[in-house]
C-alpha cells in the first residue's frame, strides 16, 4: 500500500488518479487491516482521497487533517510541518 501512496504525484501527472485509487485498493491485504502500519498509511490515503473526484473542499479537508495529525501523534509521529490546508 505504501508503494502506491507515494506514486500518487506521478498519477497527477498522468491525470490518472482514478488508477492511482484502483491501485491502492488492489493493494490493501485484509490480514493486515488492524496493525497499526496498516491503519495509519490508509489515514494518509484517505486524506489524499478526500478530494479526489470534486472540487476542493476546504473546511473538510482542515478538520480531517486536524484529526489525522492528532491520531499520529499520538501513535509516536513527529510532525514537522502543521500549515493549514489554505496553503495547499
Amino acid at each position: 500500500m505504501l508503494a502506491v501512496l507515494i506514486k500518487m504525484p506521478k498519477y497527477l501527472l498522468d491525470q490518472r488518479l482514478d488508477l492511482w485509487e484502483s491501485a491502492y485498493q488492489e493493494a490493501m491485504n485484509e490480514e493486515e487491516e488492524s496493525t497499526e502500519n496498516f491503519c495509519t498509511i490508509d489515514e494518509v490515503f484517505e486524506l489524499g482521497s478526500l478530494n479526489l473526484y470534486g472540487d476542493f473542499e476546504a473546511n473538510l479537508t482542515q478538520k480531517y487533517y486536524q484529526a489525522m495529525l492528532k491520531s499520529l501523534k499520538s501513535k509516536g509521529y513527529v510532525i514537522k510541518n502543521e500549515s493549514g490546508v489554505e496553503e495547499w
